[in-house]
């Protein structure tokens, strides 16, 4: 017989681990998981990294689920739809070179991600290393 304590937990429980309700939620795949997932994605994204099983081939990876940010135009809106059209997600794909300029980094990010664009931005503190960033809307 579930008590009635159980059932006041178990709502609470969900309560405070549910995340904002008008907030979008970007993703970003991180690697192989290990006992490190959460503070990586915590340190890169200031968010939540979570252990997922890939079904192609059983290998479990850390995924980083962070809030959106917005492109700076700030109305008070009640359209949430419209508002995150505004809110846009970022990824990194790779490096930037010789082999891949920034018209390669932007096809490589559109044919990735739908509405998608990208770009190459130098690493802060090591000027000769470019990564290609895929900037896309959130979902």
């Amino acid at each position: 017989m579930i008590t009635l304590f159980k059932v006041f937990f178990i709502l609470a429980l969900l309560v405070f681990t549910s995340a904002k309700v008008n907030g979008a939620q970007c993703e970003e795949e991180m690697g192989i998981c290990d006992e490190n997932c959460s503070s990586r994605c915590e340190a890169s994204k200031n968010g939540k990294g979570i252990c997922v099983k890939s079904s192609l081939n059983g290998i479990r990876t850390c995924k980083c689920l962070y809030e959106c940010s917005g492109n700076g135009n700030n109305n008070d809106n009640d359209d949430n739809t419209e508002e995150h059209e505004n809110q846009e997600c970022s990824m990194g794909i790779g490096r930037c070179g010789v082999f891949c300029n920034d018209d390669c980094c932007n096809h490589n990010c559109v044919k990735r991600f739908k509405d998608g664009y990208g770009t190459c931005i130098g690493d802060i503190g090591t000027p000769s290393v470019y990564n290609c960033v895929c900037y896309y809307h959130c979902h």
